[in-house]
């Protein structure tokens, strides 16, 4: 198997590493913003460690090819049971880079996504209207428009080449691996960095204004395969929960309806038995590629 795996060795500042070989880890530098989250590993129907790393380093490779995985980070419910694990993986065979360096390129990403954003506007109300759809380019870097302008089209590619850049798409991709046998093996594969890279530090801004105090995170919620909310421990004990993808505070009555209803689904039969099959499959499959 060409997947290479980030082991941390030294304390970075502000974040202490204390991990064992199979636990949670992300590659930092004293650039980093946000810390790792926290997680009770000793939950019922657990699936081994070394499996779940198994499991999603196989999946990667079949995905991305040779890769380097950064980080594992832990989500919870709101019990802080761990429910399940998400991997980063780095493209190629590295070096592997920090969170620093990786969120400097999402954020220049970012200002440069908002600047080509301002420029397609112009270009648009330049052309005097709207551009009318149409399937007729073959091209995925020019616009599906009638005619563009060159400043349109232009304003296009530099757009989504700011998008790639902010998501870190073709450079990085994730697996979400359940960490219980009654839950679904793999809820997520992302093509591009999780929200912990792209919007950790907008997150966690949001929170320190609300507290007015330096915050750190404590937890990562998941719900079924899109929902994710970060939450945040002032100094003063304060906690502020923030959505990843709507940067909105939320409360524990949301986070639970959701988790309920995931409870609810998983619950049924039919997806255990679908779930047990999944699992077996998986575990023979990484077994075979260990061998």
């Amino acid at each position: 198997m060409h997947i290479q795996r980030w082991t941390p060795a030294v304390i970075a500042v502000g974040l202490i590493l204390i991990w064992g070989l199979s636990t949670p880890a992300v590659a930092q530098d004293d650039a980093a913003e946000l810390n790792l989250p926290t997680a009770n590993e000793q939950v019922d129907n657990a699936v081994p460690y070394t499996t779940i790393q198994d499991i999603a380093d196989m999946k990667a490779e079949a995905n991305w090819g040779p890769a380097y995985c950064i980080a594992e980070i832990p989500c919870c419910d709101l019990n802080g049971d761990v429910v399940a694990y998400m991997f980063v993986y780095q493209y190629g065979q590295g070096p592997a880079k920090s969170y620093g360096e990786i969120t400097t390129e999402v954020k220049q990403g970012r200002k440069e996504y908002a600047q080509a954003e301002k420029e397609l506007a112009k270009a648009k109300r330049q052309m005097g209207k709207e551009p009318a759809p149409t399937t007729a380019t073959t091209d995925p870097m020019t616009p599906a428009v009638v005619n563009p302008t060159p400043e349109y089209v232009k304003a296009y590619v530099k757009k989504d080449a700011a998008r790639k850049k902010l998501f870190g798409v073709g450079k990085y991709g994730y697996m979400v691996i359940s960490a219980c046998y009654d839950r679904n093996p793999i809820p997520v594969t992302g093509h591009g960095l999780p929200g912990f890279f792209t919007r950790g530090d907008l997150m966690k801004s949001k929170a320190q204004a609300k507290t007015g105090l330096n915050a750190q995170l404590q937890r990562i919620y998941m719900a079924g395969a899109s929902q994710q909310w970060f939450e945040f421990k002032s100094d003063a004990e304060q906690t502020v929960t923030v959505e990843a993808n709507t940067l909105q505070e939320d409360g524990t009555d949301t986070i639970q309806k959701a988790m309920a209803y995931i409870a609810q689904r998983d619950a049924e039969e039919e997806r255990q038995q679908l779930y047990a099959a999944k699992w077996q499959k998986l575990e023979l499959a990484a077994q075979e590629v260990q061998q």
